[in-house]
């Protein structure tokens, strides 16, 4: 599908609203999983040309200027590389899942360049900021790429893969956030629903949801069991700081988050998730801020509510 600059615009602008889905670490991805980008998302330039470019080969980026990740001063894009010699290259840069898409640092340089291999991950592109979709535990290692070398990582997208997307503008770097390579997701149905295999039972009282879980009905004796208290609108009160504001794809990719978000019927205020509390997921990574037991509440928006969340020892 050719990325007109209308349908760029469309989709650099903000998320798509369409329906569908684990660690604290991960190498400082962010205050909040929702960095702000360096720039503005896709602005107007010559429609179909890279002048840097001077070759004949297709990306449907061309033309195009993206914000650079968080915590880059500068990222090479591969659609807009020019004659860097080092840059990340996508197998596809339009995805329909379910589907995997293969990314290749490519080394075409005259010296070595040093990565971590394991460092990457993915964003969305949502009012002109990349959004990590979710927190990594990323391990350490360095490895110099040779000159004509590659490192590569394959991905999957979609239900049941490695991440759950909805219709948009994505990134991904590999090694390093100063390359990159963005990529457009076309015809997916993103729907925010409870993980099946981990959820045991759901129970209401009135305006109040208690989800049971696989680990907390199976709770090993080193676990503590917790509650994750999760409320929306009027129960919450005003924060010192700016709330940040979670997409659906960053909901779908958290597991507490597809337990608890979609119990929010009329007439629910709060909803209880039983769980160890060590089973918090990346939370505290996408909000910026600790979800820790005794913690104190923490908040986010989402959809046009906002919600605290606190995490209770029982």
């Amino acid at each position: 599908m050719k990325l007109t600059r209308r349908r760029f615009a469309a989709l650099a602008a903000g998320s798509v609203t369409v329906t569908a889905g684990c660690l604290d670490g991960d190498e400082n991805d962010g205050r909040n999983g929702n960095d702000d980008g360096n720039g503005d998302g896709g602005d107007d330039r010559d429609d179909g040309v890279n002048d840097e470019n001077g070759d004949e080969e297709t990306t449907e980026f061309r033309g195009y200027e993206l914000p650079s990740f968080p915590h880059a001063d500068r990222t090479v894009w591969y659609h807009d590389r020019g004659d860097a010699p080092v840059y990340v290259e996508p197998s596809d840069e339009t995805v329909e899942p379910p589907a995997e898409v293969e990314f290749t640092l490519r080394n075409e340089g005259d010296e070595e360049f040093g990565v971590n291999p394991y460092s990457w991950n993915v964003y969305k592109l949502h009012d002109g900021d990349w959004k990590l979709l979710r927190a990594r535990e990323i391990p350490e290692p360095w490895q110099m790429v040779e000159p004509g070398g590659t490192v590569s990582q394959t991905v999957g997208f979609g239900d049941d893969a490695d991440y759950a997307v909805g219709d948009g503008v994505y990134g991904f770097y590999l090694g390093r956030r100063d390359r990159g390579a963005a990529f457009e997701v076309t015809g997916a149905e993103l729907i925010l629903e409870p993980v099946d295999e981990t959820v045991t039972s759901v129970e209401r009282d009135d305006g109040v949801v208690t989800v049971y879980t696989t680990y907390y009905d199976e709770i090993e004796e080193y676990q503590t069991p917790g509650t994750l208290v999760v409320r929306r609108g009027d129960e919450t009160e005003p924060t010192p700081y700016d709330i940040p504001t979670l997409i659906r794809e960053q909901a779908a990719n958290e597991e507490v988050l597809r337990n608890t978000l979609p119990q929010f019927e009329e007439g629910v205020d709060e909803v209880h998730l039983k769980i160890p509390t060590t089973r918090r997921g990346s939370l505290g990574q996408l909000l910026g801020r600790g979800v820790s037991v005794g913690g104190g509440e923490v908040y986010f928006i989402y959809e046009g509510d906002e919600y605290a969340v606190e995490l209770v020892e029982e």
